[in-house]
């Protein structure tokens, strides 16, 4: 009766693992395709990923329940039948794989190691990630066409502001700067790159600093539309305002200026800002405020900036001071990820 339903089950979001082994234990049996596998992982859902520890705990054999997955995402399913996931295991698995197939194993891998059930064994295929973008898949990786960076792209930051995993926490700022350093990512729209940074800047995890800075180095020498600076400015408005205007504040285009003031240097900024009907003290940092709103809110914002720094007496001392700690941060982050990357 149950496998009457199977593809019904296999649909329904939100399934506890606990459910999930009952149901394969009571006899459930389903076909996991790789279509499936795929388009669940780009959509950042979990459930699959259930499925997937449920059968492989079980011990129900490969072609009751996987004979249809692509093989190298059957032997990063169920790699504890290949015995682990060791630097020669991975190489064979990587071999020969086209471009497209490249980017399905690592939204996989993505989704399984970054939103799967916390303790899941699947956690581990975060070792396969660094493994991706060296000789033989990085050839594959460089020739990705933008459509695929931008998938793998906005994965990735949805998985860095929701998992658990704390070696993924480290993974992913390094990975999605490898993304961005890709050929096509340069041919990503604006829009997307302003959608992108808008995530980005509300995140507050470790690696932030590199995770934007990726994003940034691509959207600097665009101009923005009306619209898309409204968007980016709005964020400086409200509670969860804080995260947003210290990473302005506190990030850097290439150039060397922070991102607010490049955001301010924008045509149609000042428009923008007083549309929106923000002030210095939203700003908070003094060459910005210049820029959007005059002299007169420049002495203002340094005031605000220095009214919420302990000790400090300007938004510079403040700036100053929120970068070395996001800094202290992000390279703690990024020695972490690089340790565990050459002991792999």
């Amino acid at each position: 009766m149950v496998n009457q339903c199977s593809q019904q089950l296999l649909a329904i979001p939100g399934v506890p693992l606990a459910a999930a082994e009952a149901l394969v234990g009571a006899g459930l049996r389903v076909q996991v395709t790789g279509q499936q596998l795929v388009a669940a992982a780009y959509k950042c859902f979990d459930w699959l990923g259930v499925w997937v520890q449920a059968f492989s705990a079980a011990g129900v054999p490969l072609e009751e329940w996987a004979a249809d997955l692509p093989a190298e995402l059957r032997q990063m399913c169920c790699w504890r039948l290949y015995g682990g996931l060791t630097r020669e295991v991975i190489d064979q698995l990587l071999q020969d794989l086209t471009p497209a197939r490249t980017a399905d194993l690592l939204a996989v891998v993505f989704n399984m190691a970054g939103c799967g059930p916390p303790g899941s064994h699947l956690s581990d295929a975060e070792v396969m990630i660094p493994r991706l973008f060296l000789p033989p898949t990085s050839d594959a990786m460089a020739r990705l066409p933008a459509a695929a960076v931008e998938a793998l792209l906005r994965l990735a930051v949805q998985v860095q502001g929701r998992t658990t995993n704390s070696i993924m926490v480290d993974y992913l700022p390094i990975t999605i700067s490898q993304l961005a350093e890709l050929p096509a990512a340069a041919q990503l729209p604006t829009a997307v790159l302003v959608e992108l940074t808008q995530w980005a800047v509300q995140l507050t995890k470790p690696g932030r600093l590199l995770l934007a800075t990726s994003l940034l180095q691509l959207l600097a020498g665009r101009e923005l539309t009306a619209e898309q600076l409204e968007g980016l400015l709005a964020l400086l408005r409200g509670p969860a305002a804080a995260a947003p205007r210290d990473a302005y504040q506190n990030w850097r285009v290439p150039d060397g200026r922070s991102f607010m003031k490049w955001l301010a240097s924008q045509p149609g900024a000042a428009a923008a800002a007083a549309r929106l009907g923000l002030t210095a003290a939203d700003v908070r940092e003094r060459a910005a405020a210049a820029l959007l709103f005059g002299g007169q809110q420049e002495a203002a914002a340094g005031t605000a900036g220095g009214s919420t720094s302990s000790g400090s007496g300007s938004s510079d001392a403040l700036d100053s001071s929120d970068d070395s700690d996001s800094s202290s941060d992000d390279s703690e982050s990024s020695d972490r990820s690089s340790s565990e990357t050459g002991d792999g």
